[in-house]
């Protein structure tokens, strides 16, 4: 089982390419962000980042005047999502990016 659960994960992870995150086609699973969440957690360094780097980076993404976020995966059941995973940029009062989580969501 470790052998098929580790080839499995290998082939779904991918570097972070702002071309195949914003990908119109991949809207509604996010596959590609989803593999490309490890690569962009771990070396793209985001705490730290002010509201334009994020902008320059990502160029699209939902935000309020102290979050950002994007959604990075979903799974469906039907018509409505069972599962959804989003990225999240927490927001100082200089509008520099003092946290980076993950928010899960079941359905």
């Amino acid at each position: 089982m470790f052998t098929i659960c580790s080839c499995k994960r290998g082939t779904n992870e991918m570097k972070f390419d702002i071309e195949k995150w914003n990908d119109e086609s991949d809207r509604g699973y996010y596959y590609n962000r989803n593999a490309m969440l490890d690569d962009l957690m771990n070396n793209y360094h985001l705490k730290g980042k002010t509201v334009d780097e994020i902008t320059a980076m990502f160029h699209y993404f939902d935000s309020t005047d102290n979050n950002i976020s994007f959604e990075v995966y979903q799974e469906w059941k039907g018509i409505d999502p069972s599962y959804t995973k989003y990225l999240n940029l927490r927001l100082n009062k200089n509008k520099i990016v003092d946290s980076v989580y993950i928010d899960e969501f079941r359905r």
